[in-house]
């Protein structure tokens, strides 16, 4: 039977199954449940099936798209409405919700009964199993290949087996991304956009982030490359998959080489969507593109020719892998592209970015936000004792810094060591080594200005000496023991350190 709409055609599947005897009209497209004094439509119901309903008391029932459904009173408002199955009749029917314990069967008028839905029919929209890759066109693939390439396939395969997940950005994580304004204050579009999009993630399926590949265009030290390392960290708990693209990248590091070759290998494009250790591979990773204009167009193997497939979604929902020979659904995958110019990239990639124009910074930029930032990762960097130099670098010391380097942030490590052995004195009092305190904070105290080493996140624990071993381990804790023996374990620790 021909049917109006996919929502007549899915309401008749649903009747049918839950044998309930319905003509059809299709014009303009209702049902008539026969025995079971009800009317179900979609759009529209004859003034006269609606009269006749309201009249002698069926029920008068809409049901919309996406299988939720009410019940129309005479004066054309909407009731909840559920299915019920009676356990006398064995009949589904259509009812108003009422409280538990008050329900009838409208055709046996037993209160034996029990809900099949309330509001909306169950599976109305079908449950099928996502996956990455096609098992039938796998199954294929295999059966026309040797055994030995047959097993490196499949150990690639294995990675990308199983329900996808989804990176999903919780607020606290909008909490950190937002503050990444305060270090890059020039990345301040580019910020805008992502929140943007992670505020449109609310109403997707999986509550995933995705958003158009962007272009990150400025010249070099402008804090591209830093700025997308460390919003990809945020996002993903990990680093991001990087590829220069200056190094004369081929096409097949992206989708993968014939496993016939000798050094054949996958594409890094489904290696950013292998599992984890739970099995689930990861739908929507960021992939960071760097140097997008240095790419070799004339080469060979341009990886310019991968980007028109997997820079589009519908092309990318059949991302083809030559070392595994089977379609993946790269769809969600997130790319970062950087480059310092837009010139030497082909107007056929451009159109499909997102172009972000990344400023140099200003002084007062470098002096408020970037040094603080250059100044907390060269402390990790390099494992410095903090509590020997500033928490806070003061304004006369990052002046210092900025003349060194001229104000090019590719110098500012260099200078920052330069200002370091500059300032680099004895306090007399501790015979420590201190630097980089102003000479307003050595004469204030420069204690009063120091850091503190930063705690660990490890659980904290006894002392190794103060441990109990394998054999005590079950024994009680006793604290006459344990003073009994502080003394001499607290000799052999400090000897020991």
């Amino acid at each position: 039977m021909e049917f109006s709409t996919d929502t007549q055609r899915r309401l008749a599947e649903v009747l049918e199954s839950l044998h309930i005897d319905a003509e059809y009209w299709p014009e303009p497209g209702y049902f008539e449940l026969k025995g079971n004094l009800s009317y179900i439509y979609e759009k529209n119901i004859p003034g006269i099936v609606r009269n006749f309903a309201i009249e002698n008391n069926h029920a008068l029932v809409k049901i919309q798209p996406d299988g939720s459904f009410f019940i129309e009173d005479k004066e054309n408002k909407s009731i909840q409405a559920s299915i019920i199955h009676c356990n006398k009749c064995r009949n589904f029917t259509f009812v108003k919700t009422l409280a538990r314990g008050e329900t009838l069967c409208p055709l046996c008028k037993s209160n034996s009964v029990r809900y099949l839905a309330k509001d909306k029919i169950p599976g109305w929209l079908g449950s099928k199993k996502e996956s990455l890759f096609d098992e039938g066109e796998l199954s294929k693939r295999l059966d026309t290949i040797e055994e030995d390439t047959k097993d490196r396939i499949e150990t690639i395969i294995s990675h990308l087996k199983g329900t996808p997940k989804y990176i999903q950005i919780d607020p606290e994580k909008t909490k950190k991304i937002e503050e990444l304004k305060d270090k890059y204050p020039n990345m301040i579009e580019v910020i805008d956009y992502i929140l943007m999009n992670i505020k449109a993630s609310s109403i997707r399926k999986n509550k995933e982030i995705s958003f158009k590949p962007i272009v990150l265009v400025g010249g070099p030290g402008c804090g591209k490359s830093s700025f997308t390392a460390e919003l990809c960290q945020l996002i993903m708990d990990k680093p991001a998959l990087k590829l220069d693209l200056g190094n004369s990248v081929a096409n097949f590091t992206l989708s993968g080489s014939d496993p016939s070759f000798k050094l054949a290998r996958h594409g890094l494009i489904i290696e950013a969507m292998f599992s984890d250790k739970d099995g689930h591979p990861l739908k929507n990773p960021i992939i960071h593109l760097d140097e997008l204009d240095k790419i070799k167009h004339e080469a060979t193997y341009s990886v310019e020719s991968v980007f028109y497939s997997m820079l589009e979604k519908s092309n990318s929902k059949r991302f083809f892998d030559n070392y595994i020979g089977i379609n993946v659904d790269a769809s969600g995958i997130n790319y970062i592209f950087t480059a310092n110019h837009l010139e030497t990239i082909p107007e056929a990639i451009i159109n499909r970015l997102k172009v972000f124009k990344i400023a140099d910074y200003t002084y007062k930029q470098l002096k408020d936000n970037v040094l603080n930032n250059f100044y907390e990762k060269w402390l990790s960097n390099n494992n410095m004792r903090r509590e020997f130099l500033p928490a806070v670098l003061s304004e006369e010391i990052k002046e210092r810094i900025l003349d060194y380097c001229h104000s090019d942030t590719r110098s500012i490590e260099d200078a920052l060591v330069q200002v370091y052995n500059d300032t680099c004195t004895t306090d007399p009092e501790s015979k420590q080594q201190i630097a980089l305190f102003s000479p307003q904070e050595l004469l204030n105290g420069w204690k009063n200005y120091r850091g503190w080493p930063l705690i660990s996140k490890e659980h904290w624990q006894l002392p190794l000496p103060f441990q109990p071993k394998k054999e005590d381990k079950e024994k009680p804790f006793n604290i006459d023991d344990y003073l009994e023996n502080y003394n001499s374990d607290m000799e052999k620790w400090d000897t020991a350190s």
